[in-house]
């Protein structure tokens, strides 16, 4: 039993050490450049998708967030074909998704670099609907859906901070 207990410790230390190794964020950036190819209202729904998401990073990432101390950037440079190809298909919200390249690193330290493609659609973000919710009523431009594609994309973005 104290075998158990000194290995959960020890592992508790660990994951720890490792969270306070990564220091803090100091800055979010979400780039997204839909371009009016898909019309006005397209781009009003993603430049406001934009922010709302470096929004959500930021308050997912609690204290660790601190624009006045030397750490780690994020920037999410969002995939605009994938995002048009969305938009494009309002009434199949089974084949939408979210995807970017996330690019991690210090200013102060270039062994901390990241990068990776992410992404999350309808498949990921069903089970995490409202209990009662009519899943197969959803568009992508409803409030439960795209609020529940920004909560996801964020917490897996800050899930991946090393």
């Amino acid at each position: 039993m104290k075998r158990i207990l000194a290995l959960t410790s020890v592992m508790a230390l660990s994951a720890g050490a490792a969270l306070a190794a990564s220091g803090p964020v100091t800055s979010v950036t979400v780039n997204n450049e839909i371009h009016d190819q898909n019309g006005p209202a397209a781009q009003a729904f993603y430049t406001k998708m934009a922010a709302d998401l470096q929004t959500q990073i930021i308050a997912d990432l609690g204290p660790a967030f601190d624009p006045d101390k030397a750490g780690s950037s994020i920037k999410v440079d969002l995939d605009e074909a994938e995002v048009a190809s969305t938009w494009d298909t309002l009434a199949n919200i089974a084949d939408s998704k979210l995807g970017a390249q996330i690019n991690v690193y210090s200013a102060t330290d270039n062994g901390k670099f990241d990068h990776y493609d992410l992404d999350v659609g309808f498949p990921n973000i069903a089970v995490s609907l409202p209990e009662g919710t009519d899943a197969t009523a959803l568009t992508v431009d409803d409030p439960l859906y795209y609020n529940a594609l920004i909560d996801l994309f964020s917490q897996e973005v800050v899930k991946r901070l090393k």
